[in-house]
């Protein structure tokens, strides 16, 4: 019979383990103290560079490549494949001090994508081209753009698009492999359907993903279900200070106003090992943080700044208004690259 246990008890007993000591010596992976934190490779997925990261303070985890999180508890449920009493009881024993039986872990399923081929990217350009096509004849979206403060320049420059929902038909020939892509659902549909389109491209100019920014609020903003392998615009890492957006839409707008050393990842937390050792090789010497001024953003740009610090880039953070991010500033702005410029300069003091 399951046992229960209240949520005061549970507490309690996460108050009682020391998670960074309890990972280490319960074998689930090793680690090595980084700042406040600890980091390790994930024993949740095949993690080539080391992106787990462990809060001994908060007992808490995060990994920056899977983006697996949790408990002291979740983590023993996944790695080890035990259900939350298990789990629970294993935890207990290691707080009581007692010898915790070795067992393996649950097997990992390789988190590698299949290598996009010569006809895959041919593929996604033909998609590219035929999204493109779609905005240029679609002044209701490039009336929205405008209102976004979405330069010309920017929707040029990164061949933005739209999705009218007719892909697999435009592009017959390509129908099957688009599915495989995902670029097209199941069901023949098109899956950046109502969403702008934003091909995302590696610093030798090939398609490795593509983002779907929705225009309408009842569809999702969408990405190809594959893992991202590149910053959003790698070719400004040969610039020696680059300003780094939480999302794409900000790094258009920094784009489209004159910064064109502006790159982003995928979200507020979508910091990987990867990226940092991207702009680091790149030479690189100095990251603006251009992070949402709210509390999501304020983690993901502490985070940020130790993983580049660790690979010696200094870091500063762009001082926007409490609440605002860089689009809203632009939109909320009569003068938007008077306002950018302002930030700007004083973060590069």
């Amino acid at each position: 019979m399951a046992n229960y246990y209240s949520r005061e008890q549970l507490d309690a007993l996460k108050g009682r383990v020391d998670l960074a000591a309890y990972v280490q010596h319960s074998g689930i992976a090793e680690l090595k103290r980084v700042g406040a934190r600890y980091r390790g490779h994930c024993p949740l997925h095949d993690d080539g560079t080391p992106s787990f990261y462990v809060d001994s303070t908060h007992s808490g985890y995060y990994c920056f490549g899977c983006q697996a999180k949790g408990d002291v508890f979740a983590l023993t449920q996944e790695h080890f494949g035990l259900s939350f009493n298990e789990a629970v009881e294993r935890v207990r024993a290691f707080a009581c001090g007692h010898p915790i039986e070795s067992m393996p872990p649950k097997p990992v399923e390789p988190d590698l994508p299949q290598p996009l081929t010569l006809a895959d990217t041919l593929a996604l350009e033909q998609a590219a081209a035929y999204y493109q096509r779609q905005l240029s004849n679609s002044e209701i979206v490039q009336d929205y753009l405008a209102s976004r403060k979405i330069m010309p320049s920017a929707i040029e420059d990164f061949d933005l698009g739209y999705g009218i929902g007719f892909l697999a038909k435009a592009l017959p020939k390509n129908a099957k492999r688009l599915t495989q892509l995902g670029l097209v659902t199941q069901k023949g549909q098109d899956a950046f359907f109502g969403r702008i389109t934003v091909p995302i491209r590696d610093a030798s100019g090939t398609v490795r993903q593509f983002y779907g920014r929705s225009v309408k609020e009842q569809y999702k903003h969408r990405y190809l279900s594959r893992p991202h392998q590149t910053l959003f615009n790698p070719q400004a890492l040969d610039e020696k200070t680059v300003i780094l957006c939480e999302s794409i839409i900000d790094a258009l707008t920094c784009y489209g106003l004159g910064f064109e050393n502006t790159v982003s990842i995928y979200g507020a937390h979508g910091m990987k090992t990867q990226y940092t050792e991207q702009m680091a090789q790149a030479g690189v010497k100095k990251v603006i943080l251009a992070y949402d001024a709210d509390k999501a953003g304020d983690t993901g740009a502490s985070q940020a700044a130790e993983m580049l610090d660790e690979c010696g880039v200094r870091t500063s953070r762009l001082q926007l208004p409490r609440g605002l991010d860089v689009n809203r500033l632009a939109v909320e702005s009569s003068h938007a690259r008077q306002a950018l410029e302002g930030l700007v300069r004083e973060a590069q003091r």
